[in-house]
């Protein structure tokens, strides 16, 4: 054996018989570098749920009951409240006038309080003596009525057709007075006070002499 190979293995055999470092001697050199007085936080003696609330709810959601409607102008007499449109268009169809003149006292007489609005067309209707003609005749107004029953300014007569036989302004002037000839109106105080100063579109219509209803 050469002299370098004798002298590789008298270096192997001194490091074989040499002490393994222990496991503080390993970890010395770590804990140099923890600054002095390093202690760990102390454990909260606290309730978890106190340090850390849980989160709020989220507010609840609205409520989708059907709202209560607002007041009719004039407010309510009587503690009624009525679903209305904001305003009235119908029709009215009625037979000719008979031939012996119509007596007001008699429309006004025994009048009952009006409660539904088709009922103030009829009304209307009742009073109402168009001109005889031989063909149907039509006639269109326009109107509002007060919480009273009286009516607001003075109707607008906006379309007139009259039949075979009459004219126009007949037809015009026959209109008119049935509104005098009614009015004042007597209402409910609930549908008084619900329709007041909303316009009512009345179209009558009046058959021709010989047609039957």
């Amino acid at each position: 054996m050469s002299a370098r190979a004798r002298l590789a293995a008298a270096f192997l055999s001194v490091l074989a018989l040499a002490p393994a470092p222990s496991l503080a001697q390993q970890i010395t050199p770590y804990l140099d570098r923890v600054q002095p007085g390093f202690q760990l936080p102390p454990v909260p003696g606290e309730r978890l749920d106190r340090l850390y609330p849980p989160p709020a709810l989220p507010p609840a959601p609205p409520s989708r009951a059907t709202p209560t409607p607002a007041p009719y102008p004039g407010g309510t007499l009587g503690g009624e409240r009525r679903d209305y449109p904001q305003w009235f268009t119908m029709t009215i169809e009625r037979r000719v006038a008979p031939s012996r003149p119509r007596d007001r006292s008699a429309d006004n007489a025994g009048r009952i309080a009006i409660d539904k609005p088709r009922e103030i067309a009829l009304q209307i209707a009742r009073c109402w003596s168009p001109p005889r003609a031989r063909s149907p005749s039509e006639v269109t107004i326009r109107l509002s009525f007060t919480r009273i029953g009286a009516v607001i300014g003075v109707p607008r007569v906006t379309y007139i057709n009259p039949g075979q036989g009459t004219d126009r302004e007949a037809v015009r002037a026959s209109i008119l007075k049935a509104l005098e000839r009614c009015a004042p109106f007597e209402f409910t105080d609930g549908l008084g006070s619900a329709i007041s100063g909303r316009p009512f579109t009345l179209r009558f219509v009046a058959p021709a002499r010989s047609a039957r209803i």
